[in-house]
């Protein structure tokens, strides 16, 4: 055991400039003993200790103890690192690439035996939605997050409330596939209602702002492409779900129809002049109704949480189909490299993977004192007796542990488990259903970025610059025709090239 925790939070860069260096400290706590990153949001729930000492209790038989390293979601997301802590066994690559790391000989490559002999779980739920990250050679580099195997897509969040103010809410019903014309309606009713201007004044847009650098991570919802960046080119699935040609995202048909719209948002009010600008959180300004809707993925677990933090129901309209882009290079666990025993480590992920009472502890804490079941059978819970969600000592929702379909739900703000069960349901049919009907064919895929690290320097800067004014609406066409021709110039075309290249050697290995 350790003696002490240290957190030590180092840049990509920094790994890659120092290597299998900066993982010296890996394993040395002995073979039975499994050190393993664990995310939290804004803060560490007070009862953590609480928790992992109960799940070390529930797994005593499993010739295993389990050491949690409690690594900041925050510091991820601001900094765009790599997490590791200073003897870590397993790690919790978040929105890093697992390639890079492989190759640097930092986290161990698994095999097919390995994880059928320590991993049978695992092993059953790839056979359900892919769990394993392979390189081009087809080697297993890591575990994804079962919580990223859900069908993609965009859609509009709506208060039910303000539908029905508008006149709407019988054309709109929750789940109903919309387009931009459908938009237009619905925006243009929101700005001219009377009813929400004598509720809020008129210092509301119907749109909420979108918070993102690149203006991508909304957009792409919209336009239905794979990856995590558009910097090195995309896979155009709304346009063939069967494509595996690697194209640049900001030149799709999609994305210039996305654009467009939003340009027209702008014009007649629909979306804030600030919206290039402003630090709001799209979310927030929904919540606080200085916006009446707001883009968001198409889960229907999304809408129930919307539905929870407003406390009043929200609709969700869909913009574009499911469909199946499992992007495993965003949160995937790896074993270090210099881990004392990796069957050990491959048990742990097991457990963290298929296990129902270690994967519910890690989210909700435990029952009875976290948490009470409303309905064991299918999983619905709420706070234990006293407690909410702003004085409860233990809830991390963070949807990096196990199978999600074996997590329990709170049962939403005004509903009932039964009507959120068959919400839950749908949502596993719609990834189901995606999966069959609409999945890539890259699914797994991982861009190795190490050769045109330069360039693609040079592409994020002219993305930095151009992106966001545009995806939110405020530039001309010749500032679209500029910025294409900035991305060119930068290189985006060789990046392409080059990743297409990878593509087709992991499909020849993996298709």
């Amino acid at each position: 055991m350790k003696a002490s925790r240290t957190f030590v939070v180092c840049a990509l860069a920094g790994v890659m400039a120092f290597g299998t260096s900066m993982l010296a400290g890996c394993g040395g706590k002995g073979t039975n003993t499994v050190s393993i990153t664990y995310l939290y949001a804004t803060a560490l729930p007070k009862d953590f200790q609480k928790v992992e000492d109960a799940i070390n209790e529930h797994i005593k038989d499993s010739g295993i103890q389990i050491e949690f390293y409690p690594t900041s979601l925050t510091a991820v997301n601001q900094y765009s690192t790599t997490l590791q802590s200073g003897d870590m066994d397993v790690i919790c690559m978040a929105w890093t690439s697992p390639y890079e790391l492989a190759e640097l000989h930092a986290i161990e490559t698994l095999t097919e035996e390995q994880l059928q002999e320590y991993a049978p779980g695992v092993v059953e739920l790839n056979e359900d939605y892919p769990m394993y990250v392979r390189n081009a050679r087809g080697e297993i580099i890591s575990i994804a997050t079962r919580e990223e195997a859900v069908a993609s897509g965009g859609s509009l969040m709506i208060r039910k409330a303000d539908l029905e103010k508008c006149g709407l809410a019988e054309t709109y019903p929750d789940q109903t596939e919309i387009d931009y014309d459908d938009l237009r309606t619905i925006f243009a009713a929101l700005k001219n209602n009377e009813t929400i201007k004598s509720e809020v004044g008129t210092n509301y847009y119907p749109l909420a702002s979108i918070r993102d650098d690149s203006g991508f991570f909304i957009a792409r919802d919209l336009c239905g492409v794979q990856d995590v960046t558009a910097s090195s080119g995309v896979l155009n699935l709304q346009a063939d779900p069967a494509t595996t040609t690697v194209v640049n995202y900001y030149e799709t048909q999609e994305y210039k129809n996305f654009v467009a719209f939003m340009k027209e948002c702008q014009e007649k009010g629909w979306l804030s002049p600030e919206a290039d600008t402003t630090n709001e959180l799209s979310t927030d300004m929904f919540k606080t109704g200085k916006a009446r809707s707001m883009f968001q993925d198409c889960q229907q677990g999304l809408r129930n949480a919307q539905t929870n933090a407003l406390k009043e129901e929200v609709v969700q309209l869909q913009i574009i189909k499911p469909y199946y882009a499992f992007d495993n290079s965003q949160i995937s666990w790896g074993v270090c490299s210099l881990a004392d025993n990796v069957g050990a480590c491959l048990k742990a992920i097991d457990l963290m993977m298929t296990d129902k009472e270690v994967i519910n502890m890690l989210y909700w804490g435990l029952e009875g004192e976290h948490y009470k079941f409303v309905n064991e059978e299918n999983g619905f819970i709420d706070y234990a007796d006293g407690l909410d969600i702003n004085t409860t000592p233990y809830r991390n929702g963070i949807g990096v542990y196990g199978d999600k379909r074996m997590v329990y739900s709170y049962v939403t703000e005004g509903s009932s488990w039964e009507a959120d069960l068959a919400t839950k349901n749908a949502d596993i049919a719609a990834a189901d259903k995606a999966f069959a009907e609409r999945c890539s064919k890259a699914n797994g895929f991982v861009y190795d970025s190490s050769k045109m690290t330069a360039k693609l320097a040079n592409i994020t800067n002219v993305v930095s610059k151009y992106a966001k004014t545009i995806a939110t609406g405020k530039g001309s066409t010749a500032y679209y025709d500029e910025f294409i021709r900035e991305l060119k110039n930068a290189g985006i075309g060789d990046v392409i090239a080059d990743k297409q290249a990878q593509l087709n050697a992991w499909l020849a290995n993996n298709g």
